[in-house]
């Protein structure tokens, strides 16, 4: 919450952590097509940074992604989520 802002914090999105801006800065200039490729050469669970990344950008453009279902070659699919209603 910023003291300095007139409404205190209130309606502010929230601040890139430390950690965020690191993993942003370690991506920059990097395509999305190249973060995806990592993410599929990388061994098991060893792409953490790259997803963070890539979750990071698609949200921004209300996108998301999933591992497709091909269990010997697995790649990733970019997708726009249909917005769900829970009510």
């Amino acid at each position: 919450m910023s003291e300095h802002s007139p409404t205190y914090g209130h309606n502010e999105p929230p601040q890139p952590s430390r950690l965020e801006n690191e993993i942003a800065a370690k991506f920059a200039g990097i395509p999305n097509a190249q973060l995806i490729r990592k993410m599929e050469k990388a061994q098991d669970f060893g792409y953490d940074d790259e997803e963070f990344e890539l979750n990071r950008r698609l949200k921004l453009g209300g996108l998301a992604w999933r591992w497709s279902g091909d269990f010997y070659r697995p790649t990733v699919e970019v997708y726009k989520p249909e917005d769900v209603d829970e009510s």
